[in-house]
C-alpha cells in the first residue's frame, strides 16, 4: 500500500510538467481558431489546414519513440523545450500560411517530447490506467486553465504577454519532466530503433488504422464546430456581450468548463479501460462522438453548447494510449509514438480532404465525418475478432 501511494505521488509530481505544457497548448488552441479563421481571414479552409498540419507534422513520432526506447526515454525529452521558440513568435504572424508553418514546427517538437514523457506512466501494466489518469488529468487541468485565461490575457495584456507565457510554460514544462522522470522508467532497449519501430508498426496495425480514420473524423468535426462555438456562445447571452467581448468566454466554453465536467469521466475511464479493455472503450467513444457531432450539426444555442461540453474525450484518449501500450509491451515510448503517428496521418488525411473537397457547413461534410467513424469502428472490431489475444485491445 505504501509503495502504491509512493508511486502515485511520483506520477502526480511528474505530471505537473504536463500541466504546464498543456497550459501553453490550451492558450494556443483557444486563440488560434478565431485568430486564424476570423482575424486573419482564413475561414474554414485555413482552420482545417492548420488542424491537419498540427497533427500531420507528428508523423515521425513512432521513429522518435523507437529512438527514445533505444537510447533512453528521458534523454530525448530535452529536444522538446525548443518548441518554446516558434511559440514565442506564432501570434505575431499576420498571415495564415506563416502561422501554420510555426504551428507545424511547434507540434513536431511537442510530439518528440510527448511520446517519451507519457511512456513513463505506462510501464506498469496493472496500473497503467490509473497512472495515465493522473497524467492526463493534469494535462486536462492545464488545458482548461490555458483556454480559460487565453482571451482575457490577450485583451488585457496583449500579444507580448501571450508570447512570453506560451514560451515559458512549454519550455519549463518539458524541462520539469526531464528532471523528474521516474527512475524505474529510465532504461533502454538493445534492439536497433528501426527494429523497434517495425515491431511497433506490425503488432497493432489494424488498431493503428482504426485510430487514423477515427481521429480524422474527430478532427474534421470538432475543428469546424469549434469555430461555430463563438457564435453560439454570443447568441445565448447577447445582452452580456454589449459590455464584454464574446471571446472572453470563448476559451471558458472551449476548454475550461469541458475540463471541469470531464474530471469524473477521466477517473472512470482509467477504471473501465482495465476492466472492459481498450477496444470496447474506443468503440464507445467513437459512437458517442458521432452522435454528438450529428446533434451539434443540427442544433444551435444552448443545445449546441451542452453537446460541446459532453465529456467523451477521456474515454477516447485513454483507450488509444493504454491499448497501444498493452500491445507493444516494454516499448511504451514506441507505443505512444504509434498513437501520435496515427493521429498525425489522420491530420494529413484531413488536409487532403480539405484540399480536394469544396468545403461548406453542409450535410456533405457531415457524411464524410460519419463515414470515417464507421470505417474506424469496423477496423477496430475486425482487429479484436482477428487477434488470438484480445486482452491488449
Amino acid at each position: 500500500m505504501h509503495n502504491d501511494a509512493l508511486r502515485s505521488l511520483t506520477v502526480l509530481v511528474y505530471s505537473m510538467g504536463n500541466l504546464l505544457v498543456m497550459i501553453s497548448i490550451g492558450i494556443y488552441y483557444a486563440l488560434s481558431r478565431p485568430y486564424v479563421g476570423i482575424d486573419l481571414g482564413g475561414g474554414d479552409y485555413w482552420i482545417l489546414i492548420l488542424a491537419g498540419i498540427e497533427y500531420g507534422t507528428s508523423i515521425m513520432s513512432i521513429i522518435w519513440g523507437a529512438v527514445a526506447d533505444h537510447i533512453g526515454r528521458r534523454n530525448i525529452i530535452l529536444l522538446a523545450p525548443l518548441g518554446a521558440i516558434p511559440l514565442y513568435f506564432i501570434f505575431k504572424a499576420n498571415d495564415p500560411f506563416i502561422f501554420t508553418i510555426l504551428a507545424g514546427i511547434t507540434y513536431t517538437l511537442w510530439s518528440i517530447g510527448y511520446a517519451s514523457s507519457v511512456s513513463a506512466v505506462l510501464i506498469e501494466k496493472g496500473s497503467a490506467g490509473k497512472n495515465f489518469t493522473f497524467y492526463a488529468l493534469s494535462g486536462g487541468i492545464g488545458w482548461g486553465l490555458g483556454t480559460s485565461i487565453a482571451w482575457p490575457i490577450y485583451y488585457t495584456l496583449g500579444i507580448e504577454a501571450i508570447s512570453i507565457i506560451l514560451s515559458l510554460c512549454f519550455g519549463i514544462g518539458y524541462l520539469w519532466q526531464f528532471i523528474r522522470y521516474p527512475r524505474e522508467a529510465v532504461y533502454a532497449i538493445k534492439l536497433h530503433p528501426i527494429e523497434i519501430a517495425r515491431i511497433g508498426l506490425e503488432k497493432p496495425r489494424y488498431f493503428t488504422l482504426a485510430i487514423i480514420f477515427g481521429t480524422a473524423g474527430f478532427i474534421m468535426g470538432t475543428t469546424i464546430l469549434a469555430l461555430r462555438l463563438t457564435y453560439n456562445v454570443e447568441s445565448v447571452m447577447p445582452a452580456l456581450f454589449e459590455f464584454i467581448k464574446p471571446r472572453f468566454f470563448y476559451g471558458i466554453f472551449y476548454g475550461g468548463i469541458p475540463v471541469l465536467v470531464s474530471i469524473p469521466s477521466r477517473f472512470l475511464a482509467g477504471r473501465l479501460v482495465m476492466r472492459y479493455r481498450p477496444y470496447k472503450l474506443y468503440i464507445f467513444s467513437i459512437i458517442s462522438y458521432a452522435l454528438i457531432i450529428i446533434g451539434m450539426w443540427l442544433s444551435s444555442g444552448w443545445i449546441f453548447i451542452i453537446l460541446w461540453l459532453t465529456p467523451i474525450y477521456p474515454f477516447y484518449d485513454t483507450s488509444m494510449y493504454v491499448g497501444a501500450s498493452m500491445r507493444v509491451k516494454g516499448m511504451e515510448a514506441t507505443a505512444s509514438g504509434i498513437v501520435i503517428m496515427a493521429q498525425s496521418i489522420a491530420g494529413l488525411v484531413v488536409s487532403l480532404i480539405t484540399a480536394l473537397t469544396p468545403l461548406a457547413y453542409t450535410m456533405y461534410i457531415l457524411h464524410i465525418i460519419l463515414t470515417l467513424f464507421i470505417i474506424s469502428i469496423l477496423l477496430i472490431t475486425y482487429s479484436a475478432k482477428r487477434g488470438k489475444d484480445k486482452s491488449y485491445i
